[in-house]
């Protein structure tokens, strides 16, 4: 439901510049513990054709890790953000831990 209202949106801003905005990312980041909370595989393979059918989302920012990151995905670009509150630690293998670094 939420994909196709996002169809809409995309098909209407057409001659327009789109930057998306998510919860959950999409794409790995690389850190384990949060590469579990992201999109399904599925549902992010679906929001990526969804995107390339009409050529206008030029990058997509997602929260949900509390970890800045940014790259490439798939050809769009990408950030996320720091949470208000705490950020995810910096763990490249298997746990979660807070890290009270600032926000």
């Amino acid at each position: 439901m939420r994909l196709q209202w996002l169809e809409g949106q995309l098909r209407r801003a057409q001659d327009k510049a789109v930057l998306l905005f998510l919860h959950h990312p999409p794409m790995p980041i690389g850190l384990p513990s949060l590469d579990e909370v992201r999109l399904a595989p599925d549902a992010a393979d679906a929001l990526h054709q969804c995107c390339l059918r009409y050529g206008n989302v030029r990058h997509i920012a997602a929260g949900h890790v509390h970890r800045p990151a940014s790259g490439n995905w798939r050809g769009i670009t990408f950030t996320t953000v720091r949470g208000t509150n705490h950020q995810s630690a910096l763990r490249f293998v298997p746990g979660f831990d807070i890290s009270q670094e600032t926000p």
